[in-house]
């Protein structure tokens, strides 16, 4: 008989001592949080801009103006004088910062009796909750600061005429490129239901590739159309079924170290920290995110309206 020395220890899996050890290690839970966080804070995509560490609690930012010059350039005749003309200015914008987070428990009787699925249970919903309110104090303020809309030549529902998805989508993209700003949308944001309309469209499964299996009609998925990636969500505000987008221009998001030893970083995802609390046998689980959305492009994006019936 062949013998390894050292010899390894002894190992447990699934019970209370190697949750513990799990928890006990804050890289190990803050991985295990970014790996259920991944991709899904449909705002970090809109709002591409960061401002990775403000101080002082609020981040200053430009809000977009006028491109242009108050008077026109004028003809000038040789030796002639240049015109003056005044700049339009704007002043600065402020966004303060706001600690987005919670708590859960996970006492030592669910850790020896559920294991390191109470545990990613736990996680999971601290997770969707934080997407959740992040998102939708994230899209309030762009559907609040988007005035631009275009509406539906029909719904897309079709309970209308006869629906002009791709057509309503490309002449609402114009709107926003003909402002000669420079913003070229890239992104169509819609809720679920929306979603499944585009992906049924009758029209556009006719531009759809015969023999490509990644089209909606086999895979369930829509990720570009018209040139957008589509990005559903269900967190828009009331009232809103779509909206189109340039993630370059649109605004961005600020972030603050607050310190306090957690793990990871808001700009990337979430802050978590394991907290033993001996007193009463449990495990308090924290997330947060301390972060503001801005907004210094409200002309690069456009609503659709009049999608549903």
């Amino acid at each position: 008989m062949a013998y390894t020395y050292p010899g390894t220890g002894p190992t447990v899996v699934g019970d209370s001592v190697q949750v513990s050890k799990f928890l006990n290690s804050p890289t190990l839970v803050q991985r295990r949080v970014n790996e259920l966080a991944n991709q899904r804070y449909v705002t970090d995509v809109l709002l591409a801009g960061r401002t990775p560490d403000v101080s002082g609690g609020a981040v200053q930012y430009q809000v977009d103006e006028d491109n242009f010059t108050v008077r026109e350039p004028e003809p000038i005749s040789p030796g002639g004088e240049y015109p003056l003309t005044p700049i339009s200015e704007v002043a600065p914008a402020v966004a303060k910062i706001q600690k987005i987070g919670q708590d859960t428990i996970i006492t030592d009787e669910k850790v020896k009796r559920s294991g390191l699925n109470e545990v990613d249970r736990g996680f999971n919903k601290l997770v969707n909750s934080n997407v959740r309110k992040t998102d939708s104090i994230g899209l309030s303020l762009i559907g609040s600061a988007v005035s631009a809309s275009y509406g539906a030549a029909a719904p897309w529902d079709g309970t209308g005429d006869t629906p002009q998805v791709l057509r309503d989508i490309l002449l609402a993209k114009a709107k926003v490129t003909e402002l000669d700003k420079g913003y070229d949308p890239n992104v169509i944001v819609v809720n679920d239901e929306v979603f499944a309309l585009l992906a049924s469209d009758q029209q556009l499964a006719a531009f759809y590739a015969r023999e490509d299996r990644s089209n909606p009609a086999y895979s369930g998925s829509f990720p570009i159309v018209g040139g957008l990636r589509v990005l559903p969500t269900n967190y828009l505000p009331a009232g809103a079924e779509a909206f189109i987008a340039d993630t370059n221009f649109l605004g961005g998001i600020a972030f603050e170290d607050l310190g306090g030893n957690y793990q990871g970083s808001a700009a990337t995802g979430v802050e978590t920290k394991s907290i033993r609390d001996e007193l009463n046998d449990q495990w308090r689980l924290r997330a947060r995110r301390p972060l503001a959305h801005y907004i210094t492009d409200p002309g690069a994006a456009i609503k659709l309206t009049g999608i549903t019936a």
